[in-house]
């Protein structure tokens, strides 16, 4: 179904290798309670990137509730966007 609608092909895609040639600024935010991408995952990805980047772990993030924590989120996405 996915294939369907975005021609993305779900067991051939490599985020790592997509993720090599971009370069723009990449902030990554991640909670490291993360069931589904672990946060291992999310820091290899990152060292993927070949430019300016930054991971932010949000502690006791999850999947589905890492933008909206106690964390200071969106103040550190503020200011990671007004700098680059």
């Amino acid at each position: 179904m996915v294939h369907f609608r975005g021609g993305a092909d779900i067991p051939n895609v490599q985020p790592a290798i997509l993720a090599a040639t971009i370069s723009t600024p990449v902030l990554i935010v991640h909670g490291n309670e993360d069931k589904l991408i672990s946060h291992s995952r999310g820091q290899d990805l990152f060292q993927s990137f070949p430019g300016q980047k930054r991971f932010l772990t949000v502690t006791g993030g999850t999947h589905s509730n890492v933008l909206i924590t106690d964390a200071p989120v969106y103040a550190t996405m503020a200011d990671w966007l007004l700098s680059e």
